[in-house]
């Protein structure tokens, strides 16, 4: 039985919720019991290892797309040879993994000022060996996401995680130990796996295939990885160079803002992963025309978003530092601008990502490899004049040249077949809409006065704050919805969600 989206979603968000707030907890610890170098090098650790997830080689999306076709024809040969595809991959990455992260020691050592560089290896070698048992569990995910499981995935996920969390609070609190703290992750990756392996004899049989795999996989996979490449590369190199030009605690400050972003695109991503499987199979069903409704409902959608996020997090993102960590790191309103830039496009690109993905196409290979030099120089040269602004202004050019302009071309011109009209009208109304919101609303803070100084003294005074701007920017959103037109797009949006199609 397929399972209900509303059910999923408010679901996703109640876990989403307790585990955001044991993790600004956890943090607030760590930096209040270890010092603000232990928060920067936990955090920089946990973006380092993502580099290692390029040894997944995009196998995790190709194969996802090719599991729609047989779950739906109910082809039990194909999903097994597909699943024993993933297995005997995923099971040459986790050894690969180990090693890989041993050869990597003296770079972190090169990277990475600290104290004791013996410890800083056994810190790393506990992250690396986490890693290596969560690419072993991939080949239970890929399978249960695109039979859409997703209920079950996050149920398993998310009480793993909050478990993780409390053990951690409690190991910081009780021993003062940084050791002991990321040693609990072992915890999350053992409930993982036991309940994973039930679900799978339960509900799956899998054939022995002998020495038949899914050449497609691999090929595409192949493709696939200078994508995932691109994407790391992203998001994952500027606290790398942070830590190497400005300061550990310069890290420290900068994630403690990622945090916030990480926490808004986690809310966001709970419809993302919920649709993501379903958009998967309509995909296949549909003609080319009603994917295109389908990406024009989900692209609106993402404006929504993004434009009440944004102007969210320019007003409350310093406060909410400040009231949780202190003064010591806060960052400039210069800074937090770019930052909500940033945040901005890994909003709106998700549905142009979906159906590009969908449509297996990986052949812009050229692309990725170009974004991941662009925005290495930029960061390198800018960092050195403008610090931590200019590490920032590499992503943000990235981004706006690949998520508004390169993939979108793609997308209509090689998936779709429509003409870029459409996507430069939908962008330059959806643009419009969003703009006219957030100056309405931002007029109506400004005049009132409603942005106090007490909110970053009170959290009394934030939550207050952060209700009347939500319940404002609804209203005035209503408002807009209504000069531009757009109810009808809001019906479809409910519609798909209702009923799993337009």
């Amino acid at each position: 039985m397929k399972e209900n989206i509303s059910k999923n979603i408010v679901f996703t968000l109640i876990i989403t919720i307790l585990t955001t707030f044991l993790s600004f907890l956890m943090n607030k610890y760590l930096l209040n019991i270890l010092g603000d170098d232990e928060l920067g090098l936990f955090r920089l650790l946990s973006q380092m290892i993502f580099y290692l997830a390029l040894l997944d080689l995009g196998i995790s999306t190709s194969a996802t797309v090719a599991y729609y076709k047989p779950l739906i024809e109910n082809d039990k040969k194909k999903i097994s040879v597909i699943y024993n595809t993933i297995e005997q991959f995923y099971k040459k990455v986790s050894i690969l993994t180990v090693i890989l992260g041993v050869l990597l020691i003296p770079l972190l050592i090169y990277i990475i000022d600290f104290n004791s560089y013996k410890m800083l290896s056994i810190y790393w070698l506990i992250f690396v060996l986490n890693a290596a048992a969560a690419f072993l569990m991939n080949k239970y995910v890929i399978l249960f996401l695109a039979d859409q499981k997703v209920f079950f995935v996050k149920a398993v996920t998310g009480v793993a995680l909050l478990l993780e969390r409390v053990f951690q609070i409690v190991l910081i609190v009780k021993f003062e130990s940084f050791l002991l703290f990321i040693c609990a992750g072992i915890l999350s990756n053992v409930i993982k796996f036991v309940f994973f392996k039930m679900k799978m004899k339960k509900q799956y049989h899998i054939i022995e295939s002998g020495s038949e795999y899914d050449a497609n996989i691999k090929s595409d996979a192949g493709k696939m990885f200078f994508h995932k490449l691109s994407h790391i590369v992203l998001y994952n190199t500027d606290n790398i160079i942070i830590a190497k030009f400005i300061s550990l605690s310069a890290v420290a400050a900068y994630s403690s803002y990622l945090m916030l972003t990480s926490l808004v695109m986690t809310i966001v991503s709970i419809f993302h992963s919920v649709v993501d499987p379903i958009v998967g199979q309509l995909i296949i069903k549909q003609k080319n025309i009603k994917n295109y409704d389908l990406w024009y409902v989900l692209f609106r959608f993402s404006f929504w978003v993004a434009g009440f996020t944004s102007l969210g997090f320019y007003y409350f993102a310093t406060p909410f530092i400040h009231n949780w960590l202190g003064d010591q790191l806060t960052l400039s309103q210069f800074i937090v601008t770019f930052l909500l830039v940033n945040l901005f496009f890994d909003i709106i690109k998700w549905p142009t990502e979906i159906l590009k993905y969908k449509y297996a196409y990986y052949k812009d290979i050229y692309n990725p490899i170009i974004e991941v030099f662009v925005n290495l120089a930029l960061s390198l040269y800018l960092v050195r004049i403008y610090g931590l602004a200019g590490v920032i202004w590499g992503t943000i050019v990235v981004n706006l040249i690949s998520n508004l302009i390169v993939k979108p071309i793609i997308v209509f011109k090689c998936c779709l077949n429509i003409s870029l009209y459409k996507y430069i009208k939908t962008i330059s109304f959806a643009m419009c809409e969003m703009v006219f919101t957030m100056f309405i609303v931002h007029y109506i803070f400004s005049s009132l006065e409603l942005l106090s100084d007490g909110m970053s003294s009170s959290w009394g005074d934030f939550i207050l704050t952060v209700i009347l701007f939500a319940f404002v920017y609804i209203v005035v959103w209503f408002l807009s919805i209504s000069v531009f037109r757009s109810r009808n797009t809001l019906l479809q949006l409910y519609s798909f969600i209702k009923n799993k199609r337009l």
